[in-house]
């Protein structure tokens, strides 16, 4: 605190600059007390202001007050870390929640006081000159002189604009509104856009998301936005900047185990314990129900989704829990939720619901690990069976296939090449039937030519057609030798 109060006093920080500074303090360890001396006395003191107060008001005043500064926020630190000792809080978890632990009530009560403050401080002071000079003017420019009586007319006709102004809201895409006069609904299809309603206390409205996908989990810890986050992380720190003796592993590695939530530990069919998490994710389908048939949407649908899950997990064996059953798990569960929440008339639609992680209890998970491994096994083998008997099946189906085809083409072939040869002879004998000579001189050539391939021949004619024939044995002049 001394050394804050060192820093602080010649130091220029205004006030605003000066809450976020001691809010990182804060968070890093800085004492309650050290943080509250450098906020006030920062904005209090610094080397431009002491200059000017030494010129203005001496020596003695700049001491007396410099001694009152550091005397009051010495105290006030001290004060403060006495009660943050006492009650047991870490300034660094609790730091900006104030505006939480402070009703609304309060908040609008003290709001309204400060108005009504305000309101008399200025019926008790005068009327500044300029304000006078400036309504003068205003007046002879305009004509419009301004009375106290003109500006209470003002004054309420300002106010009725604002209280009519109050019944103006808007829908945006995705949600559907409800107008509701004295409590009873007389509107509960609102669309998307700009609409009007009686104010307060005569009627009000309602809007909610329909087009939303809400999602719930289980077994899983709360989301945490990052102020949250951060804060949990702290508060399991000492106060004051001490760190507790860090948690590690044999191997050398740091680790943190977080606790699962009671909700996720669930009694199987066969009586063993099953580690089990799960989301869910569903809308509304129905907006006057869902504001005003059930109290608590998110905790029916919670407990709802959670006891299908329950009566689901609990009539089957673990194994089955592990391996084959999520699917109908998941459908089993989000069916009878929606039943329940059809029968309760939420207003409600299951859109999903998901298994992410099944595991049992940490005792006897090296044991189930192996069981689960075995049966992991056990299916792949069978299904590589399965596959080889599928393939040889079909190999064979193929091969008899193959070979059947194979034959009818075969016989195709056959049957073609006999009635060819069957074509071929009859016109054959057609052609021997106009012309024997011929044709029997002409497979006599064909004859001779098949026994005698490669060799010269020679035709000679007939007797009767010798006459003026002339035999040359020689080959022409510039011919190609022949055999």
């Amino acid at each position: 605190m001394l050394l804050m109060l060192v820093l602080s006093i010649p130091l220029y920080t205004c006030a605003s600059s000066s809450t976020p500074i001691a809010a990182a303090f804060a968070l890093k360890g800085l004492s309650p007390g050290a943080v509250l001396v450098f906020l006030l006395a920062g904005p209090a003191t610094n080397i431009g202001s002491l200059v000017v107060l030494l010129k203005v008001l001496g020596r003695r005043a700049v001491a007396a007050y410099l001694l009152a500064v550091i005397i009051m926020t010495l105290a006030a630190g001290f004060a403060l870390n006495t009660i943050y000792r006492a009650w047991g809080l870490d300034p660094r978890a609790t730091f900006g929640t104030a505006a939480v632990f402070v009703p609304d009530l309060v908040k609008d009560a003290g709001a309204v006081l400060l108005v009504c403050l305000l309101i008399l401080s200025m019926y008790r002071t005068r009327v500044p000159e300029e304000w006078v000079w400036l309504r003068d003017r205003a007046a002879r420019l305009t004509g419009i002189v301004v009375t106290a009586r003109g500006l209470g007319y003002a004054g309420c006709v300002g106010a009725a604009l604002l209280w009519f102004g109050s019944g103006l809201f808007t829908i945006t895409p995705g949600e559907v509104g409800m107008r509701l006069r004295f409590g009873r609904i007389v509107a509960s299809d609102l669309e998307p856009g700009l609409h009007f309603r009686w104010p307060w206390p005569f009627e009000s409205h309602r809007v909610v998301e329909q087009d939303l996908a809400r999602r719930l989990e289980f077994g899983l810890p709360p989301e945490q936005s990052r102020e949250e986050a951060t804060r949990a992380q702290l508060r399991g720190r000492m106060a004051f900047g001490s760190n507790p003796a860090p948690q590690q592993a044999a191997s050398g590695v740091w680790f943190q185990k977080e606790t699962a939530p009671g909700d996720s530990f669930l009694l199987t069919g066969d009586g063993n314990l099953i580690d089990l998490r799960a989301t869910a994710q569903y809308r509304v389908n129905d907006a006057a129900a869902y504001a005003y048939q059930i109290a608590e949407p998110e905790a029916l649908v919670r407990s709802t989704i959670l006891a299908a899950l329950r009566g689901a997990v609990a009539t089957r064996a673990i194994d089955a829990v592990y391996t084959t059953a999520r699917d109908e798990i998941e459908h089993q569960t989000r069916a009878a939720a929606q039943s329940m929440l059809d029968r309760y008339r939420a207003g409600i639609e299951i859109l999903s619901v998901d298994l992410l992680y099944d595991h049992p209890p940490d005792e006897v998970h090296d044991a189930f690990r192996d069981v689960a491994s075995a049966l992991e096994d056990r299916l792949r083998t069978i299904n590589l069976a399965n596959v080889f008997a599928v393939e040889k099946i079909n190999q064979a189906t193929g091969e008899a296939a193959a070979m059947t085809e194979g034959a009818l083409a075969f016989k195709d072939q056959r049957i073609a090449g006999a009635q060819a040869d069957a074509d071929a002879f009859a016109l054959r004998l057609e052609g021997y039937q106009q012309a024997p000579s011929l044709t029997k001189f002409r497979l006599q050539l064909e004859t001779l030519e098949d026994v005698l391939p490669g060799m010269r021949k020679f035709v000679r004619p007939g007797a009767g057609d010798v006459k003026d024939f002339d035999l040359w044995l020689v080959q022409p002049p510039g011919a190609a030798q022949g055999r």
